[in-house]
């Protein structure tokens, strides 16, 4: 196969690529999904600025330490940068025209009204709240 390189350039380099892994079609590429994602929001978070003359804002509150997040700066050294993961919400908020304010509460003394006194505290504060999942146990998730 002399494809892509003239007649004297083997573009395989002489490899069998018959047995070769290949993704299936129908996974989404999350890297290129992401960074337009965050584009989208970027953008977004522009023109609210430009109508509301401040920064669109965000509490995410989380109960506990989630297991998901265990090796999460690790992770965003491997993966992502900062500006772009899902583990560094504020950075990420910064670096993309938000303002984030992460709320953390310790999972041994929050209860459901604890939980719920947080989020009724700060929702006329902010434009959005996110919940980090899972609860721990005692805690009412309904």
């Amino acid at each position: 196969d002399k494809e892509g390189g003239g007649e004297n350039v083997d573009s395989k380099f002489g490899l069998d690529t018959t047995g070769l892994w290949k993704p299936a079609e129908t996974i989404i590429g999350g890297n290129e999904l992401g960074r337009k994602v965050m584009e989208e929001a970027r953008h977004s978070a522009i023109q609210f600025a430009q109508s509301h003359g401040r920064k669109p804002s965000l509490a995410v509150i989380t109960v506990g330490t989630l297991k998901r997040y265990t090796h999460a700066s690790r992770r965003v050294q491997l993966y992502s940068n900062h500006s772009q993961s899902w583990f560094t919400k504020t950075d990420t908020g910064r670096a993309n025209g938000f303002d984030v304010t992460e709320i953390q509460l310790d999972a041994e003394t929050t209860t459901t009204d604890k939980l719920l006194s947080e989020i009724y505290k700060i929702r006329d504060k902010v434009d959005g709240i996110q919940i980090m999942w899972p609860f721990p146990p005692h805690i009412d998730s309904a």
